[in-house]
């Protein structure tokens, strides 16, 4: 039954979110009158819902293993897409709350982390990096 649920669930928001997605890509190349204010909106638009997408498939896999062994998958990753992945998130996060005009997300980027590969699960990494920005 539970999983029943988790699989309704994800499609019913899935589905419309890569309707959104695509609705917004589709119009950002096909406006070439874009102002630099609505491509900076589009691209907070698409970074959001691939964000809710981020959490939909976590909801997912949490719903198939059992609560004591979650499967983690190892691959090699650059930290590089990491990092800005959960800045972008960040970004875009951070201009959603009341007085955010004010608020400004800055990070340093040291250019050698694009020489970094780790093996882990980047699902892991992206939720822990998520959530000490967020704290």
């Amino acid at each position: 039954l539970k999983q029943k649920l988790f699989s309704k669930m994800a499609h019913e928001f899935k589905t419309p979110l890569i309707i959104i997605k695509n609705l917004i890509k589709q119009n950002f190349e096909l406006n070439e009158n874009f102002s630099d204010e609505n491509k900076q909106i589009a691209t907070q638009i698409l970074n959001m819902a691939d964000y809710v997408s981020f959490l939909i498939n976590d909801i997912i896999l949490y719903s198939n293993e059992s609560e004591i062994d979650i499967l983690t998958s190892n691959e090699i990753i650059n930290l590089e897409s990491i990092v800005l992945f959960c800045y972008d998130i960040a970004k875009s996060l951070s201009t959603m709350y009341p007085g955010s005009e004010n608020r400004v997300v800055v990070y340093n980027f040291d250019e050698e982390v694009k020489k970094y590969f780790v093996e882990s699960d980047s699902t892991r990494i992206i939720q822990v990096m998520l959530n000490l920005i967020s704290n």
